[in-house]
């Protein structure tokens, strides 16, 4: 999970010990994460938002878990695809 400048700012805080607990119950504590990408030019959180960095966080989450096998190589080297036009999503 990631957390932004928004109601999900505490999530490492508020939160995430309490779904540990859960998972721990199942043994698998270490299964569940939670992290606040942070903006290197403001040195704060993004607001509310689903941008590259918390996608990355994402990614390596899946990558991790379910075992992709993409281990060591930074999300980032996902290339962006561009935006489907209007008569495309149809």
């Amino acid at each position: 999970m990631t957390g932004a400048k928004d109601w999900t700012i505490d999530i490492e805080t508020k939160g995430l010990p309490e779904l540990r607990k859960i998972y721990a119950m199942y043994g698998a504590e270490n299964n569940v994460m939670a992290k606040i990408p942070i903006r290197a030019d403001k040195d704060e959180p993004f607001p509310h938002n689903y941008n590259q960095p918390s996608r990355e966080v994402m990614y390596n989450f899946f990558n991790q878990h379910l075992k992709f096998g993409l281990l060591g190589r930074s999300a980032s080297a996902v290339q962006p695809r561009a935006a489907e036009g209007a008569v495309g999503l149809r």
